[in-house]
């Protein structure tokens, strides 16, 4: 009796009262079903009375698949695709292998048919946590106020593009990448695809690529690995004075455990000499470390001119940048810089905080920091972030290929905001270097002597605008930038600093706007109390 009733309904063409149920298999021992079509479809319908689980229930239809690839319109193969309503038995069709040859090879890994909608669970029912009040929900900022941020150099929102590449991660890559069965390989398609994505960017092999959890991580596993790997050889360092304290403080630490340390200083725009830093390799150095770009006052090193001096003095020596702030703004190809290992980060250009990586050249010895599983070919314990490595992938494609247009923008808009401020506020100084081609496009880093910059930046805020004094790592600290006491400030003059860094979502009115209110607020707080 069932049996017919379902020819009926495939006669009809209506399966949403048919008890069908969806499967994959082969049709063995199962009754063979044609359904009636003129369009003589090359498959068969295998229809089955037992009903589909809850979890196999009809999921919304996606534009992307899990990789960030434009998805198959559902209208791609042709034959006729019932659809029943959630929560209603699922018809099934049997594809001809060539077919789905076809769609792995160009769609790698499909989500698994388990990992679908879900029915609401009790969970759903557990009452809300206790939340403590944003300080967006204070009563200070008016709920009509526009804002505008300035510190992109601290963080960068996450950019549309990026959250999409994630999402379907985050849905369906849930699975350990370590595993062997099919929802652990789903993810590891798409870690693997990220790496491959990373290596396209730095034009270097997936292999090279070790993901992290941020620039510190990537930062400490470079400068600790490689100083402890290569301790047989010699155990001398060297880094430069404005250097993260991400650099400085894993160098100083190392010192205190017996290796030797060379800080080199910098001139008055913050640059290291080549020939210096060249001078100060020895035989028995094993690892310098320069960053790219400064966080602070926005210098681009010389790396790779830097890096040749060094390899010429010592072609053992190993050389690593942080190139966590140049990312986005200057070619960083390792090749290019001449580099053996290079930190980067997502949060930085407009990709998720909590994902990072290092490049390490082939055969370049590491000796990991943290101790665990075997993940990153053993040079980084801990089971991978699929939706970070995703979201970093993503992040850093853009960045790359939308290098030209994002630097000219947020140059445009420094050099009006300069202008600007120049023109309306006395005295004012331009920290860093004047030179716009040897500086971030999107960096200013002025101090406004007597005025403390912290009042600057409060009342900057009540206003509606968001910077900083320097880097968001030394908030809350009462001493002077330690970069700019290495470029000659004195302690006033450095407490009175403002660190303004563009990014793609500031406009010429809101550089207007800024300029304006800190001719406001630098006028009222010089008249009331100056330093």
């Amino acid at each position: 009796m069932h049996e017919a009733r379902c020819r009926q309904y495939s006669r009809q063409a209506d399966w949403e009262n048919c008890n069908a149920r969806v499967s994959f298999g082969t049709a063995r021992r199962r009754r063979l079903i044609r359904p009636s079509s003129r369009r003589a479809p090359s498959f068969l319908l295998v229809v089955t009375p037992t009903p589909v689980p809850s979890f196999l229930r009809k999921q919304e239809p996606t534009t992307r698949n899990a990789i960030g690839q434009p998805a198959l319109p559902a209208t791609s193969f042709d034959y006729p695709t019932p659809t029943p309503s959630f929560g209603q038995a699922v018809p099934h069709v049997i594809i001809p292998d060539a077919t789905i040859s076809h769609c792995h090879s160009q769609y790698p890994l499909p989500p698994p048919s388990f990992l679908r909608k879900q029915e609401p669970s009790s969970l759903a029912q557990t009452p809300p946590l206790r939340r403590r009040p944003t300080p967006l929900a204070d009563s200070r900022y008016p709920d009509d106020m526009e804002r505008a941020y300035f510190d992109h150099a601290a963080t960068t929102p996450l950019e549309p593009r990026v959250l999409e590449a994630m999402l379907p991660a985050l849905q369906h890559g849930w699975g350990n990448p370590s595993g062997i069965y099919r929802e652990a390989q789903y993810a590891r398609a798409l870690l693997d695809q990220a790496r491959d994505d990373i290596a396209a960017v730095l034009d270097c092999s997936p292999s090279e690529v070790v993901l992290t959890s941020g620039g510190t991580e990537s930062d400490n596993l470079a400068i600790r690995g490689a100083a402890l790997a290569r301790q047989h050889v010699g155990r001398h360092l060297i880094t430069q004075a404005t250097e993260h304290h991400a650099i400085l403080h894993t160098m100083e630490q190392l010192e205190r455990e017996g290796f030797e340390l060379t800080i080199l200083s910098v001139d008055n725009d913050g640059f290291v000499d080549a020939d210096e830093a060249a001078a100060a390799v020895r035989d028995d150095t094993t690892l310098i470390s320069i960053m790219a770009a400064n966080n602070e006052i926005g210098a681009v090193q010389p790396i790779a001119e830097i890096a040749r001096a060094v390899k010429q003095r010592n072609r053992k020596t190993i050389v690593h940048t942080d190139a966590v702030q140049a990312a986005g703004a200057i070619d960083i190809r390792p090749d290019v810089l001449g580099v053996d290992l290079m930190s980067l980060t997502a949060h930085k250009i407009y990709g998720p905080k909590g994902a990072g990586a290092l490049y390490v050249r082939r055969r370049t010895s590491l000796q990991p920091i943290q101790l665990g599983g075997g993940q990153e070919e053993e040079r980084r314990a801990g089971t991978e972030s699929v939706a970070q490595a995703v979201g970093l992938a993503k992040a850093l494609e853009l960045a790359d290929h939308e290098r030209a247009r994002r630097t000219d923008h947020t140059a445009d808009l420094r050099n009006r905001l300069w202008r600007e401020l120049n023109e309306r506020v006395h005295p004012i100084r331009l920290n860093g270097p004047a030179d716009w081609t040897r500086r971030l496009p999107n960096n200013l880093n002025l101090s406004f002597p007597g005025v403390e910059g912290e009042s600057i930046l409060l009342q900057l805020d009540l206003e509606g605008f968001a910077a900083s004094s320097g880097s968001a790592c030394s908030t809350g600290s009462t001493e002077p930038s330690h970069v700019l006491s290495a470029i000659g400030l004195d302690p006033d003059t450095a407490h009175s600093t403002l660190r303004l860094s563009l990014g793609q979502s500031n406009t010429p009115e809101q550089v207007d706007n800024i300029a304006r209110t800190i001719e406001q607020i630098t006028t009222r707080l010089r008249a009331l109390s100056p330093v």
